[in-house]
């Protein structure tokens, strides 16, 4: 009697010592599993992200069309700044002429 009893004992320890095992296991990935869950992103911070982005690239369209045709910048700074010399050479020349005329040019100072 005394050795079924030490069977049932020694099997009773065995069942023990992998429950143990198996419970370590368990807490090992449930510890993974909330590390995991902490970084993960959910739907909606990738709702708002997406959103962000798609403001951004509104906001940048003046941009990527620089980028894109950067010849037709140029082009129009080309003509500002001619535009910006004759219209001072235009108000230069009215100047020579106001002077050479003897007229007097009243400035408010």
């Amino acid at each position: 009697m005394r050795a079924e009893f030490k069977n049932v004992h020694d099997s009773l320890d065995f069942i023990k010592a992998q429950t143990f095992k198996t419970n370590n296991r368990v807490t090992h990935l449930e510890d993974q599993r909330d590390e995991y869950l902490k970084t993960r992103v959910s739907r909606d911070e990738l709702v708002d992200c997406q959103k962000k982005l798609e403001t951004i690239s509104d906001e940048l369209i003046e941009y990527k069309f620089l980028k894109k045709y950067p010849k037709i910048f140029i082009g129009l700074v080309v003509v500002l700044v001619i535009g910006m010399l004759v219209g001072f050479g235009m108000i230069r020349i009215g100047q020579e002429k106001i002077e050479k005329a003897g007229v007097e040019v009243v400035t408010h100072e």
